[in-house]
């Protein structure tokens, strides 16, 4: 299976100090130059660049188009880490692209390409038995800034069947 991730998902994982997660329901997940350098080069995310950087299922892939990434983050209003992921998700025909920002999963689903997020792969750790309970997690994620909508964690865990 190929899958490719953008920014948010990996430091998701990490803030949870589970990138485990990620590495056990995918084995390896390829990332775009700029999510790399967006990950282990911004001070943002300083707490997490040790445990990204340890994380050897986390593979960079090199664009064979980068005139297309470039093409995609003008017209439409995406930034280059997210241009790059769906591109590299396009040239690699990826099975699976995790991206949790809402313009780039339109443009993605535009451009065709299956789609998770991080909420999506909560659950899925949650069937397989990665993780007991996901609302613990998501309440961590909530207390560290990570933006996610109400609407969206009543669902996600309606899904889980924990509310």
């Amino acid at each position: 299976m190929i899958v490719v991730s953008n920014t948010t998902p990996i430091i998701v994982f990490a803030k949870l100090e589970r990138l485990d997660i990620l590495e056990n329901l995918f084995g390896t997940v390829y990332i775009s130059p700029s999510v790399y350098h967006e990950l282990t080069y911004s001070s943002k995310f300083e707490e997490e660049k040790g445990r990204i950087m340890n994380a050897a299922f986390l593979k960079i892939k090199e664009l064979r188009n980068e005139f297309a990434a470039e093409i995609l983050q003008r017209t439409q209003a995406i930034d280059k880490g997210e241009s790059e992921t769906i591109i590299l998700a396009k040239e690699s025909n990826a099975d699976l692209l995790i991206m949790d920002e809402k313009k780039g999963r339109s443009v993605a689903k535009l451009l065709g390409l299956r789609l998770t997020g991080s909420l999506g792969i909560l659950l899925k750790a949650k069937e397989v038995g990665l993780v007991s309970q996901i609302e613990p997690l998501i309440k961590k994620l909530i207390e560290e800034n990570i933006r996610i909508s109400p609407q969206l964690v009543e669902e996600i865990l309606k899904q889980a069947k924990e509310k």
